[in-house]
């Protein structure tokens, strides 16, 4: 099938992306019932709703920005003829594969990037400020966040040109590993070094969600576990081991600190707790405490 074949036929994306969503959440929810890697003190109902809204507002603030998702891109370099690939002639398979490996690539840079500037860590921040790590973290992202992230990856779908089919497929994908990656599920210590071999599992990115900096800022792979080892920023466990991770971050661990309310507001409190616009660009990263670009 060519690209224009896939888009034809996948033209209804958002039906696609939340049946996606929905097979893989019940999928890893299931998993995380009868095989948890850890107990998880919270209300898991309650939590499960504040996750679940924060994407709701995600989805409907893309639909209105960007008709969607990074998709828009791809129809963008494709109307256009902008890009490598809608000016070099190359094989369906090839560009499509090279266009999923590519944007994981460019999601590991800006992953480090969110850590790295202080205003954009105080709107990464929220991902952060989870205490127990389930699969609806993969969805505990700011608004602000998911405007930026898909204006990068917007920005190198032009530039390569990427397929619709290969951004569709990229997007699928990480709908997927985000829930698996954040899931409180348990994998046969036989298997998982196995997985880990390619892909970013649970255990890997449990390390990343450390309130230790030092393994905050490892493990920023969301798919392919290949960039965080060429990059020198592979922790292969945590200095405690996994079961004695703490995870979050030393500020906002109050229950009041998972509520909708708050997750939208953290990238805008200062270190008193005040709401104020200007805290969004404090350089001083005040607001974190101790856990400096966790």
């Amino acid at each position: 099938m060519d690209d224009n074949g896939f888009m034809a036929k996948f033209s209804s994306v958002d039906h696609f992306f939340i049946f996606v969503f929905i097979l893989v959440f019940a999928l890893t929810a299931f998993w995380q019932y009868i095989w948890a890697f850890r107990p998880i003190q919270n209300l898991m109902k309650k939590k499960w709703l504040n996750h679940l809204g924060l994407a709701f507002i995600n989805l409907l603030l893309l639909r209105i920005i960007f008709a969607g998702s990074a998709l828009w891109a791809a129809r963008l370099a494709s109307r256009h003829h902008w890009g490598v690939f809608q000016n070099v002639e190359t094989g369906f398979m090839f560009s499509a594969v090279f266009t999923v490996i590519f944007l994981d690539w460019m999601s590991y840079y800006l992953h480090r990037i969110y850590h790295a500037v202080p205003f954009l860590w105080n709107i990464h921040r929220v991902h952060h400020t989870d205490t127990e790590v389930e699969s609806t973290t993969g969805v505990r992202f700011h608004p602000l966040e998911q405007v930026i992230t898909t204006l990068w990856k917007g920005m190198f779908i032009v530039l390569l040109g990427a397929p619709f089919s290969g951004v569709f497929i990229y997007e699928a994908i990480l709908i997927a590993a985000n829930l698996f990656n954040h899931s409180n599920a348990r994998i046969s210590k036989w298997l998982e070094p196995w997985v880990r071999l390619l892909f970013v599992t649970p255990d890997m990115h449990r390390v990343h969600h450390s309130s230790e900096p030092k393994e905050t800022n490892s493990n920023f792979g969301f798919i392919l576990s290949f960039w965080d080892r060429a990059q020198m920023t592979y922790q292969a466990d945590s200095r405690k081991g996994q079961d004695k991770i703490v995870l979050g971050l030393e500020v906002y661990r109050e229950a009041e600190d998972q509520a909708l309310t708050s997750l939208l507001k953290q990238p805008f409190l200062g270190p008193n707790g005040k709401f104020k616009w200007s805290n969004l660009l404090d350089n001083g990263r005040a607001a974190q405490g101790k856990a400096a670009k966790a």
